[in-house]
This record gives structure tokens, C-alpha cells and sequence, in this order.
């Protein structure tokens, strides 16, 4: 079984949460954080996970990870969350999107009457201007350029 964190709220805590919940001026998630944590602070109303489940429509999981992040890093923490630390660097940039650009407004491959977004996807790889790309990426990327593959007009 989970290990069960117990919730003990100091006066000035409960406070602050009671502050937050009444003037709402904060986001409706932090605003629901702390409804749920003093829900189930044993000295707020001292609610099972199932009840307050219910009463805020969130999931006892999420619940039990709330009060665990409020007890392991404070008060804070359980209201704001975590930020992200892990950011992907894109894919797309704008040298990426010229040389897409670059490669619509060329003539089609032999034997194709025109460029489809699958063709122009494979030979972006083949031309190793980028690793891998999707066919949607690249209609996405000519829409927002106002292209059409195998369009007369080009720019």
C-alpha cells in the first residue's frame, strides 16, 4: 500500500488557504488546490480522498500527490507546481522552413507531374536538412508559409 502522508496545516497556512480560496484572484487551479488541501488537512475538514474526490471532481491520485508535494516541499509548491525542466529543442527552425520553401518552389522529381507533401518530407531527409519530418509538419509548415505543393505561384 501507498505510504500515507497526514497533512497538518499551521494556523498561517490555513490562513493563506482560506485567503486564496474566498478572494479567488488567483488561477481556478491554484484556487482548487486549495480547496482540495484544506479538504483534507486533518486539522481543516479531515475529508477522505474518495469524498473530496467527489466534491472536486479530481482523482484520489491526484490527491494523494498533491498532500504528499505539500508535505515533502511545502505550501508553495503544492500551489504553483512544478515547472518544467526538460524542453525539447525545435525542430523547425527558420533555416529549416527557407529550405522547405526553397525546395517547394523547385521542380518536381522525374517522373512526378508535381510536389506531394510526402515527396517533399522524404527528400528534406534525403537532402539531410533535417533528421526526420512528417508529411503533416510539412503541410502545416507550407500553409503557414501560404504554399501549395505543385502551385504555380511560388513566394
Amino acid at each position: 500500500m501507498a505510504e500515507r502522508y497526514v497533512l497538518i496545516l499551521t494556523a498561517e497556512e490555513k490562513a493563506q488557504l482560506e485567503g486564496l480560496v474566498q478572494k479567488a484572484k488567483a488561477s481556478a487551479k491554484q484556487v482548487k488546490r486549495a480547496q482540495v488541501l484544506l479538504a483534507v488537512a486533518k486539522n481543516g475538514q479531515d475529508l477522505d480522498d474518495k469524498q473530496v474526490s467527489r466534491l472536486y471532481g479530481t482523482s484520489v491520485k491526484s490527491i494523494e500527490r498533491l498532500r504528499r508535494r505539500c508535505c515533502e516541499e511545502g505550501l508553495p509548491m503544492a500551489l504553483e507546481g512544478r515547472k518544467r525542466e526538460v524542453f525539447r529543442e525545435k525542430k523547425l527552425t527558420g533555416e529549416v522552413e527557407a529550405k522547405l520553401c526553397m525546395l517547394a518552389c523547385s521542380a518536381p522529381p522525374a517522373g512526378s507531374s508535381g510536389w506531394t507533401l510526402q515527396l517533399l518530407a522524404d527528400r528534406m531527409v534525403e537532402l539531410h536538412y533535417i533528421d526526420s519530418i512528417s508529411h503533416t509538419s510539412v503541410g502545416t509548415l507550407l500553409k503557414k508559409m501560404n504554399l501549395a505543393p505543385g502551385s504555380k505561384r511560388c513566394g
